[in-house]
């Protein structure tokens, strides 16, 4: 993530309501009722969104019951089939807290719904306050108003409950008529997890008693976000200064977080400062810096993640991780569980900045299991002496690093100018990379990593070319590598609870070549940058 600054100076005026047409020709403007009482379950239907759940009467033969025999003649309804989300023309609605802290800022206090009947602008930075909780139900559409700094702010002791479904997900994105990277900030979550820092701050957000975070409550509740999409955000305020996608400051381990995709961000996709969180089907596409952050003792457990990397010439890593900006040896220490990841470079020239796979620094642990990295400069860099020594097992107190039944392949970084060298094979160079400190020369990633133990994979080409395909990526490896006597099968790991899938025993992020879930779905968008 790179540094922010702080949202007052760039923030403009917040506008209450937005006017539009209705089929009549009128103008409707429409605020929002911030009297609504939050739902807790958002799976419910919107009024608006029609269509019928099917049922026998409605689809003879479904069940196999009066209609077939099996259910003795009665008339058994079929399993509800989710009516699609609704098209057209709709109202137009502003959602902005229910009091204006000015410059741009508002605060939501009490419990809110936001329902697919309407098409929502976001409005400048929006917090919800302890005690409140934003709701938002499956078909919303959310987008930010480009020039507002439009981003939610979810306070320690608030919740938001964003619950979308697979072919009916809440999206975020731009209001630009032209989307680009940047154009609106980003969700930020905060909660009462352990983190390794006193009175911690996100940066960007503005300072104040109830924007500190982290605690002592482990499985902390921040609410849920399922099947939701956010796109274009990540705006700048200032040099090396954005919000990511979805930010996480001492989250805790009860708020459940699954099937997201972040796509053409101007940061990171996700960043975890601290907290318990774990999260699973994670999708991150096209960012101008890293895919998967963690920093400020960070220790929930990741399953099932995607990188499609981008275009642009950055420090753009799949996963980098930290203990702190300095490395030091505060509690908690980092120390994630990731298992099931595939990372897809786009085996671009190397450029004026390293892309790694990894980049594992700055005293953090971690236990990384079934990954698949490909196609990056260089396939990872275990950086710094104190997370050399959590590597080696040496290291005094606090969690080891470790990187088991993995693959890593097709890199094509090279010595800098500086005179960092590359630590691989001839099969495949640039596996690892070393910098010229003697303590970094040191320390060979690919001696590390190609340990029998570790039942690293270094030496197979699981053919991902088309992993980086901007609008029909396929991130399956051939079917060869899989099934019980393939590679990506026999050298795996099996993941284990808390875990959301615990039989993934296998390599990256795809059971087999048939496996499309990160393609599959309304949830998920392909496309180049600006469509």
């Amino acid at each position: 993530m790179r540094k922010l600054l702080g949202f007052g100076s760039v923030l403009g005026t917040i506008v209450f309501a937005v006017g539009c047409s209705d089929d009549t020709g009128k103008t409707v403007v429409t605020t929002v009722d911030s009297g609504t009482p939050g739902v807790a379950d958002t799976g419910v239907v919107p009024v608006a969104d029609a269509g019928a759940a099917s049922s026998d009467a409605a689809l003879p033969g479904a069940d196999g019951g009066a209609d077939g025999g099996v259910d003795g003649g009665a008339l058994v309804p079929d399993a509800a089939v989710p009516a699609p989300c609704p098209v057209g023309a709709k109202a137009m609605a502003t959602f902005k807290g229910d009091v204006d802290l000015g410059n741009g800022q508002s605060e939501q206090t009490t419990s809110i719904r936001l329902t697919a009947d309407k098409d929502w602008t976001l409005d400048g930075l929006v917090f919800v306050k302890a005690g409140a909780t934003l709701s938002i139900d499956p078909c919303v559409t959310i987008a930010g108003k480009v020039g507002t700094s439009a981003s939610i702010v979810v306070k320690p002791g608030a919740k938001i409950v964003a619950k979308g479904e697979a072919d009916r997900p809440i999206v975020f994105t731009s209001g630009a008529a032209t989307k680009r990277p940047g154009d609106w900030g980003g969700l930020i979550i905060m909660g009462r997890a352990p983190v390794n820092q006193a009175a911690p701050t996100i940066e960007g957000v503005p300072v104040s008693a109830e924007t500190t975070f982290g605690g002592t409550i482990a499985d902390d509740d921040s609410g849920a976000v399922e099947y939701a999409r956010f796109e274009y955000g990540g705006v700048r305020l200032g040099a090396n200064n954005e919000i990511n996608g979805v930010t996480f400051g001492g989250v805790g381990s009860r708020t459940s977080i699954h099937h997201i995709q972040v796509r053409h961000t101007l940061d990171d996709c996700f960043e975890w400062f601290g907290g318990t969180v774990n999260a699973h089907h994670l999708v991150c596409t096209s960012p101008q810096d890293d895919g998967f952050d963690w920093d400020w003792g960070f220790s929930g457990h990741l399953q099932h993640l995607v990188l499609q990397q981008g275009t642009f010439d950055d420090e753009m890593n799949g996963f980098e991780g930290d203990n702190d900006a300095t490395g030091t040896d505060l509690t908690p220490n980092s120390n994630p569980t990731i298992s099931n990841a595939t990372l897809c470079g786009r085996n671009m020239v190397p450029g004026a900045k390293k892309k790694f796979g990894m980049l594992l620094r700055r005293n953090t642990g971690a236990t990384i299991r079934n990954v698949l990295a490909y196609g990056f400069d260089y396939g990872l860099d275990v950086r710094d002496a104190k997370t050399h020594l959590r590597a080696n097992g040496t290291q005094a107190s606090g969690p080891s690093l470790t990187v088991s039944s993995s693959l890593f392949f097709k890199f094509s970084g090279a010595p800098n100018a500086a005179g960092g060298a590359v630590t691989g094979s001839a099969t495949n160079p640039a596996v690892g990379f070393a910098e010229t400190s003697s303590t970094e020369t040191a320390f060979s990633e690919f001696t590390w990593l190609n340990v029998p133990a570790a039942s690293n994979i270094l030496d197979t080409d699981p053919a991902l070319e088309a992993c980086s395909n901007a609008s029909a990526p396929s991130f399956n490896a051939p079917a060869a590598l899989y099934g019980a006597a393939g590679i990506l099968v026999s050298k795996a790991a099996s993941p284990a609870a808390p875990m959301a899938d615990t039989t993934a025993k296998y390599i990256g992020a795809f059971r087999d070549a048939s496996d499309k879930w990160a393609t599959t779905g309304a949830w998920v968008k392909w496309t180049p940058e600006g469509q």
